[in-house]
């Protein structure tokens, strides 16, 4: 078996608050594959389910597949499930590798352009050279 051009599955880190009234806020960080979060957070996503209202608001999704739908879940679960004093929220951490990687990779518009762009440039060009050698 190769295993040499298998990719390692992505990782992912999601920060859970809590703001408890007159107890002082709590923050925690979980660090897993979606799958390993999706079982990390089985729970909280099942109470908020059970909690979901039925005219769809706060909808609850059991089988996300991806993180930002995982985060989102997660948060209509805490809505559903606290009420005033402990209310949670979550929120998806970008990992920085991702952030170096876009950072190296971005382009400028005025960095990139079309072939109609070069074209007009080069006749705008040549008029201007044109111009200046009637003078």
């Amino acid at each position: 078996m190769n295993t040499k051009h298998q990719k390692e599955p992505k990782q992912y880190t999601i920060r859970i608050s809590r703001f408890r009234m007159g107890m002082g806020d709590f923050h925690k960080e979980v660090t897993g594959t979606l799958d390993y979060l999706i079982d990390y957070f089985h729970l909280a996503l099942e109470s908020g389910k059970r909690w979901e209202d039925p005219s769809g608001r706060n909808k609850v999704n059991m089988e996300p597949k991806t993180a930002r739908q995982l985060v989102s879940s997660l948060n209509h679960a805490a809505a559903n499930t606290t009420k005033d004093h402990h209310r949670r929220y979550y929120k998806l951490i970008p990992n920085p590798e991702e952030i170096e990687k876009k950072k190296s990779t971005k382009f400028k518009k005025e960095d990139v352009r079309t072939e109609s762009e070069d074209k007009y440039v080069d006749e705008a060009v040549k008029e201007i050279s044109e111009l200046s050698g009637q003078n």
